[in-house]
């Protein structure tokens, strides 16, 4: 069985969370990572994207909306 971490814990990542959580026979969203120490409502703390190496199992969902303030 394959499960979803979901990578950043800011606004964008609340709304995949509940994305995820409203289709129907999705993959289970086990944690989240983000580099600020934030988690998304109740879902597990996994660490930073530094310091995280994923299990064969997982697969990362990118949720980062705008991680410098600006695009050019």
């Amino acid at each position: 069985m394959i499960f979803t971490v979901i990578v950043g814990a800011g606004s964008f990542g609340r709304e995949v969370l509940s994305w995820c959580r409203s289709v129907p026979q999705g993959t289970p969203v086990v944690g989240v990572l983000d580099d600020d120490g934030k988690s998304v409502l109740d879902l597990p703390y996994l660490g930073s994207t530094a310091d995280y190496v994923p299990s064969p199992s997982q697969e990362l969902l990118v949720a980062i909306a705008d991680p410098h303030g600006s695009i050019s």
